[in-house]
């Protein structure tokens, strides 16, 4: 799964309890992982991803 934002790439992977959303930035490989009490659903993940200056 991905999801793009301002020409950035997030590949996301689901784990059990947790999202993990992977990018590049500046060359070097960034991870984030993302509690799966805080969005329970890649849709609710790609609409915190979208709207979080943080990505």
């Amino acid at each position: 799964m991905v999801i793009v934002k301002n020409d950035k790439n997030y590949v996301v992977s689901e784990l059990q309890n947790k999202w993990k959303v992977s990018t590049i930035i500046n060359g070097m490989p960034v991870d984030y992982e993302v509690s799966k009490n805080d969005c329970a659903t890649f849709d609710d993940l790609k609409a915190y991803v979208l709207s979080c200056d943080i990505f």
